[in-house]
């Protein structure tokens, strides 16, 4: 990203991983302290509802107030530079937004 500023992280984490929380919330604080994140526990789930815990991330703030929504997990790795930058003034305009991407 050129601006971390341009995002809001909302993370999901199991209730049982509080290892994972720790090390998310002394990362995010200790890099990135100017950053806006929440971080909402849940009960596990596991990867075959990953949608359960978007759609849930995604209902606590909403698409009102949020432009883009993406979506990631501990899987999945962002390559591409100034992405903000790049999704802002490519598609700001297309109300709602949805962009689907492919993982390589």
């Amino acid at each position: 990203a050129d601006d971390i500023k341009n995002f809001k992280f909302m993370i999901g984490v199991d209730r049982d991983d509080s290892e994972t929380s720790s090390l998310i919330i002394s990362f995010l604080k200790e890099n990135y302290s100017d950053v806006m994140f929440e971080i909402y526990e849940f009960d596990r789930m596991g990867y075959g509802n990953m949608h359960v815990y978007q759609n849930t991330l995604i209902a606590k703030d909403g698409l009102d107030n949020n432009p883009f929504i993406f979506t990631w997990s501990d899987d999945i790795v962002m390559n591409t530079d100034r992405c903000d930058n790049i999704l802002i003034s490519k598609y700001s305009n297309i109300t709602p937004s949805f962009i689907f991407c492919k993982m390589q």
